[in-house]
């Protein structure tokens, strides 16, 4: 659940250009979370965007075609989550990728 709503504070900041404290807060008080899945969430979407230059470097060479919107930020997330986040597990990340990725598509 996590990941999902940290892509969809994502996909709401670059698409509706709003602030961030606000839609996560937004998204806080709409949804019954730990402290823990707060905190996770927070700093991955912070770092996601502070990180945006350094994260579409690193993918840019893997794209040979146009992707979506909803794509590209999955990839940029998880990318931010594999570089700069040493706990995460590279299996967790990719596993919660592809389920988001077919939750999209149904």
């Amino acid at each position: 659940m996590e990941r999902q709503l940290v892509l969809e504070i994502l996909l709401k900041f670059k698409q509706e250009q709003s602030y961030l404290n606000l839609t996560i807060n937004q998204y806080f008080k709409r949804y019954s979370l730990t402290r823990q899945q707060k905190d996770f969430i927070t700093r991955v979407v912070y770092g996601t965007v502070q990180n945006m230059l350094l994260l579409e470097y690193i993918l840019k060479p893997h794209l040979h075609m146009r992707v979506k919107a909803f794509e590209k930020m999955l990839l940029l997330m998880s990318i931010y989550q594999h570089e700069m986040m040493d706990n995460i597990p590279d299996y967790a990340i990719i596993n919660e990728a592809v389920e988001l990725a077919k939750k999209k598509k149904e």
